[in-house]
């Protein structure tokens, strides 16, 4: 079994409401994506159909940055010829809540750029940029742990509903992509360490069931 995760494409820029200012995002956040991110969907479903990725099934949140993304890709290949496949709603998907931080700027690493860094510190900052450790005073609705149940979740139901041979795509948001790696070889420690945990907008993680154990494929790859 092959899962591809896929993370949402650009919401920020020129053609998009608040123009380039570049925010904490979280679930509460809904913006929508821009014609980049828009692009970036249809660049996805060309590499599927390149690689021969073809999914069995789709999975989205409810965001709107999300379901886009993932209706342009099952459009894309629909229109293309290849075979009807459903796009479910997974809540389990939806992107952190980030309480406090939420719609702050952080478009840099200084307090002058960085609202997070100016209201709550560069070590808060830092704890969760470099070791995805969550602040203890942002009143964040969402946890790391909360997160991971939920992936242990979708992966349990998946190997239950789906055969060894299928594909599926799954779209969602870095928050959410950041904590996989727990469920690869050597873990979160050893991808905090290898700084391989965050995905960029538009890029891809794939990951190949053995039978056994999760073996990662590719990590924040470009889709081309």
């Amino acid at each position: 079994m092959r899962i591809i995760f896929a993370r949402h494409g650009n919401t920020f820029g020129p053609d998009q409401i608040g123009g380039e200012k570049i925010i904490m995002a979280g679930r509460g956040q809904n913006i929508p994506l821009m014609t980049k991110g828009r692009a970036q969907a249809r660049n996805l479903a060309g590499f599927l159909l390149k690689n021969k990725y073809l999914p069995s099934v789709m999975y989205a949140n409810h965001l709107i940055r999300t379901w886009e993304y993932a209706a342009i890709i099952r459009e894309t290949l629909l229109q293309a010829g290849v075979q009807e496949m459903p796009l479910y709603l997974d809540d389990r998907l939806t992107e952190m809540d980030y309480g406090d931080w939420a719609g702050l700027l952080t478009a840099g690493e200084s307090a002058e750029s960085n609202q997070v860094i100016e209201r709550f510190g560069a070590q808060a900052w830092n704890a969760w940029q470099k070791q995805r450790i969550a602040p203890q005073d942002a009143h964040w609705q969402t946890l790391p742990e909360q997160v991971i149940l939920n992936w242990q979740r979708v992966f349990d139901e998946v190997l239950r509903q789906y055969l060894q041979e299928q594909q599926i795509l799954v779209v969602t948001s870095q928050g959410n992509l950041s904590f996989l790696p727990h469920f690869l070889p050597g873990g979160m420690p050893v991808a905090l360490a290898e700084n391989r945990f965050k995905v960029k907008t538009g890029n891809v993680c794939i990951l190949d069931w053995d039978g056994k154990t999760w073996q990662l494929i590719a990590w924040d790859e470009k889709p081309q």
